[in-house]
């Protein structure tokens, strides 16, 4: 790890358990997730025990052990997701569980890391009284062994997106339903998380990754889609650089004069490239920024006019969740076109709501509340981005490197 990357990791105030600090424990951001919450500190029952909340993703396995009592964290277990072994992204892993023997052994191992983060945990002699998991669809079908075969071919169909209840380690275990193939339980417990069911107005839920996934409703309406953003939200462009950093950089590149608004780098750098902050921007990774950018931006708007949203104005907040959402400067993000301007004061880093709504649903289950998180799943629509006829236009207008209103 460099001298850069462990100061970054020093000013996390929200943990995304993406494992890259190698064990370092940043403040857990309960104050920043309880206002998400309800804009004020939470009111916990006294409860006895623990609950255990996993996020499965495709890169990462985080696990963290949480207070019933007071909510805050008292251990946490992140490891890489071994089934990086068979491909670093899911149609990889798709493909490769259609042969029967490694599906068997990429479920093994992944329940293995659940046993041993809940063995982990156990250690200290405390009362874990369930774990609940969120994780993307493909992550589901992996775990649970189903063929997943319909999540990587047109029109990527998914027939298991029910709730879950098994046991791992003798730990009874919910996994969270899922909306469509490319929206699941880990943006259903992000919309948990900042209570979307419950809201008046209408919130925003952006998840930023190599996909981003976007929701958008309140108590009476819900719809989801999802657009393939590509490596430039997990700083998969630049070499040592974050994809928060790339936006940042981008930005003081456009305001400098280095960058015109198509996103060309100005004579003499179109060739060697732009050196801001020590690090070497080319003209390449300023072309998967704007694909990266264009896709979410396109995705947003195409949503709000599918839900019936006439004026950004209504959205009462706008939610940044995962690694990418945390370290996000909103500033820069607006002035060169990733959100429209209307959402600059409307939005807030979310930090992994995965956790925190996997959390919020298991201690709602445990005091008998009406958590209808299956019912959520339910309501919630899903509009497919490639269906919906102006999006390429859309895509196209948004590639510009400049600040857009909706």
């Amino acid at each position: 790890m460099t001298e850069r990357e462990i100061n970054l990791y020093k000013q996390c105030t929200v943990c995304t358990g993406c494992g890259r600090c190698r064990g370092g424990q940043p403040a857990y951001a309960i104050l920043t997730q309880s206002r998400i919450r309800k804009e004020q500190a939470p009111v916990y029952p006294k409860l006895a025990g623990y609950i255990a909340v996993a996020d499965i993703g495709t890169t990462t396995i985080a696990m963290v052990l949480r207070s019933l009592s007071d909510g805050t964290e008292a251990a946490r277990y992140v490891r890489v997701n071994p089934q990086r072994s068979f491909g670093s992204d899911v149609l990889s892993r798709i493909r490769a569980a259609a042969d029967d023997g490694i599906g068997s052994e990429m479920q093994r191992q992944v329940v293995t890391v659940l046993e041993e983060g809940l063995q982990s945990f156990q250690a200290a002699g405390v009362l874990i009284r369930g774990l609940y998991i969120a994780c993307n669809t493909t992550m589901l079908y992996l775990l649970m062994g189903y063929a997943a075969g319909e999540l990587g071919r047109a029109p990527f169909l998914a027939s298991h997106l029910c709730e879950v209840r098994m046991e791992v380690a003798g730990i009874q275990t919910v996994i969270l339903p899922g909306v469509s193939a490319f929206v699941g339980g880990d943006i259903m417990a992000g919309m948990y998380s900042v209570s979307m069911q419950e809201a008046g107005k209408p919130v925003m839920l952006i998840d930023l990754g190599t996909n981003g996934e976007i929701a958008l409703g309140n108590r009476d309406k819900i719809l989801t889609t999802a657009t393939a953003a590509g490596p430039a939200f997990e700083g998969g462009t630049t070499a040592g650089l974050f994809g928060s950093d790339m936006f940042r950089l981008t930005a003081v590149a456009v305001r400098a004069g280095l960058l015109d608004e198509t996103g060309c780098m100005q004579e003499p750098y179109f060739e060697a490239g732009i050196v801001l902050e020590g690090v070497r921007i080319t003209q390449k990774d300023v072309r998967q920024l704007q694909l990266a950018k264009a896709a979410v931006c396109a995705g947003i708007t195409v949503l709000c006019s599918a839900y019936g949203l006439g004026d950004l104005s209504q959205l009462e907040r706008v939610y940044l969740a995962g690694g990418f959402g945390g370290y996000l400067d909103v500033g820069a993000a607006v002035a060169i076109g990733v959100l429209p301007k209307q959402l600059a004061g409307k939005t807030m880093a979310a930090g992994n709501t995965a956790l925190e709504g996997a959390f919020a649903y298991g201690r709602d289950s445990i005091l008998g509340r009406k958590a209808g998180m299956q019912q959520l799943s339910e309501r919630a629509g899903y509009r497919n981005l490639a269906m919906q006829p102006d999006f390429n236009e859309l895509y196209i207008a948004c590639m510009n490197l400049e600040a857009q209103e909706v």
